[in-house]
């Protein structure tokens, strides 16, 4: 390896520090670690109290289908009067319905397909009464009293795209018909494996992308030492990560996006170290092609966005695959090999994964894949379903302002009393900011030949530039995979001021505005309870809404 690109006792010292330190402080409110775990579909289902009295509120959990509840009840025991039909609620979710009323017997009506894991009704005092019910099926909805959570919020039930990602890697676990499907399966193949070996709870659901965010770490403090060969810049760009506020809170909710920037992330980095490695045997060189391409393949398998990666990773080895063989005894002795293993690596390996995935759980609820016909079926509808996403909606945003960060996703809001929870999609203005600059920067330094920022900048453009032409509605999170390669820009920036100066002191006055940002806006990204006029100060912009 070149001098300075190798990890030292210093490093791994540093890596484990900040993976622990972000590990816990990750974990931390991850979620509920107990949800109802037993449910019933269907039918129709009577409760009874010990006595009549009065009932403010019922409580309910809602499995992985949610067409429509019926709810009636009744006085006297006799006579039952229904009052409404529930819909549309969040798969595995808690939900309050008001009664407001005297009560001796409540019935609910269960169209076919809905499940529901648990219910409690609440008197006028906030406590929960004694239900009762002959029925052996209808016991298993009030099976889990100690599951019922005193304050319905994000920590207890899904939220955003969870109700797609989260559901259908529950069911993947439990061999039911999958939901999700305009999305290739591994990431919901991954996040089902804790959810198999746990049970359906928040933080199960959530853990595997948990775990992903806390991997970009040291992946990206390897990459930032091997392109910038000194400790303190690797640092520098870890924490610029570290305490982004988007990638701690998309990272945290059971979503695929976490896999997929992780595994891009990784195929980049061992790309990079095949650039390096010119003076190692072909073995060595090759495995690091093999490793690029099957976390390439593993990418695809998430999201698609994957391909936009695979273009950047093509674009750099041909550039030096013909620097390096351009002599024809040099391609006759060596680089027909390359080529034939570069077949294998990125073309048969990722198409191998990308058919296993399906082909090892073909189950859909709306499509089989049992062969290739149908994943070509499927995969034709997946194209159309997202090139057809056209309907308004209040976070659609371009993608020329998600560097600039105009307009967040805003994924969750929960009320309690006087307070309010708030969950958005929202980064690091300084972060990201000077990402943006890092890129400007990058463009600067392609100009004086610079084979590293040429590298960022060729896979930055790539990831971003699938997007120019997407007529569908697109959010600020499909920025997320380009995040790592502004903030390598930016540590670049940021390293060539400091080597010029000689002096850290810009270097050190950047990461204590990062830290500070981070903790300034961490009620927008955390979900905690405070009162809803601490965030006007918040919002420099107007489409700042949390």
């Amino acid at each position: 390896m070149e001098k300075g690109i190798k990890l030292t006792k210093v490093d791994f010292i540093i890596l484990i520090v900040i993976v622990l330190f972000y590990g816990i402080f990750s974990f931390y409110h991850l979620g509920s670690f107990d949800n109802p775990n037993s449910f019933v579909t269907g039918g129709t289902y009577t409760f009874s109290l010990t006595e009549s009295m009065n009932i403010d509120k019922m409580r309910y959990f809602v499995g992985n289908e949610m067409e429509f509840i019926k709810v009636s009840y009744s006085v006297d025991g006799k006579s039952y009067t229904e009052v409404k039909t529930i819909k549309d609620k969040y798969a595995f979710s808690w939900n309050d319905f008001e009664i407001g009323d005297k009560i001796k017997n409540i019935r609910l009506e269960l169209s076919s397909k809905t499940t529901l894991g648990e219910i409690a009704l609440y008197n006028t005092k906030e406590e929960i009464v004694t239900l009762q019910s002959d029925s052996t099926k209808a016991l298993k909805m009030i099976d889990e009293r100690h599951t019922v959570p005193k304050q319905i919020s994000h920590l207890n039930s899904t939220y955003f795209d969870e109700i797609y990602f989260a559901r259908t890697a529950y069911e993947y676990a439990n061999g039911l018909p999958a939901y999700e499907w305009v999305h290739p399966p591994l990431g919901k193949l991954l996040m089902a494996i804790p959810i198999k070996l746990g049970k359906m709870a928040p933080f199960y659901y959530r853990f595997m992308g948990n775990v992903a965010g806390i991997l970009m770490l040291p992946v990206l403090y390897i990459l930032a030492k091997r392109m910038f060969k000194k400790t303190k810049y690797a640092l520098f760009a870890t924490l610029l990560l570290c305490f982004d506020g988007f990638h701690y809170a998309h990272t945290r909710m059971a979503t695929v996006d976490s896999f997929l920037v992780l595994f891009i992330l990784l195929s980049f980095l061992f790309m990079y170290q095949y650039l390096l490695s010119k003076n190692k045997s072909l073995k060595h060189r090759c495995f690091q092609l093999f490793l690029s391409g099957l976390f390439m393949g593993l990418s695809i398998s998430v999201k698609w966005t994957g391909c936009f990666a695979a273009m950047g990773l093509a674009i750099l080895f041909f550039i030096d695959f013909f620097k390096r063989y351009k002599k024809k005894d040099d391609f006759r002795n060596e680089g027909k090999d390359v080529i034939i293993y570069c077949t294998l690596f990125f073309v048969i390996i990722p198409i191998i994964i990308y058919i296993a995935c399906y082909l090892c759980f073909p189950n859909m609820y709306y499509f089989q894949v049992r062969n290739t016909r149908e994943l070509g079926f499927i995969m034709k509808n997946m194209f159309d379903y997202h090139a057809g996403l056209k309907e308004p909606h209040p976070f659609y945003s371009a993608w020329y302002t998600w560097p600039l960060m105009l307009k967040p996703v805003w994924y969750y809001v929960g009320y309690y009393g006087n307070l309010k929870a708030t969950i958005s999609g929202f980064g690091n203005p300084i972060v990201w900011w000077l990402g943006l600059l890092g890129m400007f920067y990058m463009i600067y330094k392609c100009f004086r030949k610079d084979k590293r920022a040429f590298c960022l900048l060729i896979f930055y453009i790539c990831l971003l530039i699938s997007y120019f032409k997407i007529s569908r509605g697109m959010y600020l999170y499909h920025y997320f995979p380009a995040l790592p390669f502004a903030i390598l820009g930016a540590t670049y920036l940021i390293m060539d001021i400091t080597e010029k100066c000689k002096k850290n002191y810009f270097y050190i006055g950047i990461l204590v505005f990062v830290i500070y940002f981070f903790i300034y806006f961490f009620k927008v990204i955390s979900g905690i309870w405070i009162e809803p006029q601490a965030f006007e100060p918040l919002k420099w912009f107007d489409s700042w809404i949390f």
